[in-house]
């Protein structure tokens, strides 16, 4: 049996109110291309698929275009469980009636775990779908006793009847740890305060592959079968140097996998840049229309700086100053009888504090005039 994991759409996130959805369209093409070049009729798609629980118009249409290509053009099969972002209630709409065209979703944790079969030369494959859940609603929904996420997958699994002697894949979406670590990004939203959510991957080893959503850095966790696929395109500055993969997995006899990393190409890149204006600006006609993050070495504040690289840096999402930056962090004003100060003195020592130097002759008898007009007024 052969399947692509994914995870992660996030179809309609804006990276500082940049909307993503032409970069996310290209990699959805590029994996309904992956699926025909390497003979994939299995999509396993682990959570999160848009970045908000009331999707914008754009994104509802852009992931049914996706679900179109792949089900009724290329009559594939397509399992889909919610993550933490997805709205269950929209998620799960017509879904008993999309299984007839090979569209799977589960949106709600069952007891047993909601369980799909495959058949291939080597016998069944038992699928498990288990979305997004909490240890609350796990309790109400089933009078269990569960009172962290631990418990709750333990609970899930243990009541599941689960034959390991089989070949078995788990396809969940939540925070899975090895030694009580995992690769994380700041664009995660982490389920509760101080880590409480994780859980230990190692009680997954049976499984023949855990297709996991979640965390957007692809990795494994405790076992190279248990596998975050990571988020389709950057969503954060932490992920600069991340390569985004799907994850192409076959299954053949029992204990025998083969996965292989399929590199998605961005329509933009995501990266940091550093430098003076000057050298940053190097061929300004040469255009650099990736995203990226900005840090000047200047020691003084460029007057439109963001404006000036923009014309070389269309996409430059956020600029910050390497020297004023250290100095917020390391030092403060002194803000001892400050309201006592003048005008010209407290705008005096905040320039002092930017610019690591007092005004000149010139600026101060420019402040005067401004002042002077002011107090006019």
């Amino acid at each position: 049996m052969k399947f692509l994991h994914i995870a992660d759409l996030h179809i309609g996130k804006c990276l500082n109110q940049k909307s993503l959805l032409e970069d996310q369209k290209i990699i959805l093409d590029q994996i309904v291309k992956y699926m025909e070049d390497y003979n994939v009729e299995v999509l396993m798609l682990a959570g999160d698929i848009y970045d908000k629980q009331i999707p914008s118009k754009e994104a509802v249409n852009l992931f049914n275009d996706f679900l179109c290509d792949l089900i009724l053009k290329h009559h594939y099969k397509v399992y889909i469980i919610s993550g933490n972002h997805d709205s269950v209630e929209r998620l799960n709409f017509a879904s008993s009636i999309l299984k007839n065209e090979g569209l799977y979703i589960e949106t709600y944790a069952n007891v047993p775990i909601s369980k799909y079969e495959f058949y291939d030369e080597y016998g069944k494959v038992n699928l498990y779908m288990l979305p997004y859940s909490s240890p609350l609603y796990t309790r109400v929904k089933f009078d269990s006793t569960c009172n962290n996420y631990s418990e709750m997958i333990k609970y899930y699994v243990e009541n599941s009847n689960i034959d390991f002697s089989k070949r078995n894949i788990l396809l969940t979406h939540h925070t899975f740890l090895h030694d009580n670590m995992a690769s994380f990004s700041d664009s995660e939203v982490r389920f509760n305060i101080g880590g409480t959510e994780g859980i230990d991957a190692a009680y997954f080893k049976d499984f023949d592959y855990v297709a996991l959503g979640h965390l957007h850095n692809p990795q494994y966790v405790n076992r190279p079968h248990i596998r975050y696929s990571g988020s389709i395109l950057k969503y954060s500055e932490s992920e600069v140097n991340i390569k985004k993969v799907a994850l192409m997995v076959e299954l053949k006899e029992k204990g025998n996998i083969e996965i292989t990393e399929l590199p998605l190409i961005p329509l933009h890149d995501l990266k940091k840049i550093k430098g003076t204006i000057d050298e940053l600006l190097v061929n300004p006609d040469v255009l650099d229309e990736d995203y990226v993050y900005v840090t000047l070495t200047n020691d003084t504040i460029i007057p439109y700086a963001m404006k000036r690289i923009r014309l070389k840096y269309p996409n430059a999402l956020s600029l910050t100053y390497e020297r004023l930056s250290k100095q917020l962090i390391d030092k403060t004003i002194d803000t001892t009888d400050f309201k006592e100060k003048s005008i010209k003195d407290q705008f005096n020592e905040f320039y002092k504090f930017i610019n690591n130097k007092e005004l000149s002759d010139n600026q101060i008898s420019i402040l005067d005039k401004i002042l002077e007009k002011v107090e006019e007024e």
